[in-house]
């Protein structure tokens, strides 16, 4: 976080043990590996810095047509139009990261530290909060769960127990 100079950091999506990502990262500009297709979601800046959070089910990832400066992969969508969504998945209690956006356009990053939701129950929290939830992708949780905040007065840590490979940074404007 020092070295970014970063204003937040989250853990991104999911790895494999040869520390691969198992769907699309993009670095710097740089591809790697391959998009999620019809399901999942996607954090992304495309070269303008328009940040973007979708559903690939709904808008898929076009590497011809899109300029995309970083982007990570995740899934499942947990929040679509401030409604909770529908998936497959009876992922038992554990640590949770999730990256969201706001009905007014605000990026969100949200960390559950301790094993105490399914990602059916957190859908719902989110929903039911006062946040103001357009949007939510869960992201490579468990041992994985990381975020850092270092912004003003506001100061949160909690480490994550993996080492990561793939890692969302936000810098302040």
């Amino acid at each position: 976080m020092q070295q970014e100079h970063a204003a937040a950091i989250i853990n991104g999506g999911y790895f494999d043990e040869q520390n691969n990502a198992t769907a699309l990262v993009v670095s710097n500009g740089q591809a790697y590996g391959t998009s999620y297709d019809g399901f999942g979601g996607m954090l992304s800046v495309d070269a303008q810095g328009h940040i973007s959070l979708r559903s690939l089910n709904q808008q898929p990832y076009d590497p011809t047509n899109e300029q995309l400066q970083q982007a990570t992969q995740s899934s499942p969508m947990l929040i679509l139009n401030g409604q909770a969504t529908q998936f497959n998945a009876n992922a038992a209690d554990s640590r949770r990261s999730i990256v969201a956006m706001d009905r007014q356009g605000r990026l969100l990053f949200i960390a559950s530290p301790n094993p105490a939701f399914s990602l059916g129950e957190l859908a719902d929290l989110l929903v039911a909060s006062d946040l103001s939830i357009d949007r939510a992708l869960n992201l490579d949780g468990g041992a994985s769960t990381g975020l850092y905040v270092n912004s003003g007065s506001q100061h949160v840590s909690i480490d994550s127990i993996a080492r990561l490979p793939i890692v969302v940074i936000a810098r302040a404007k």
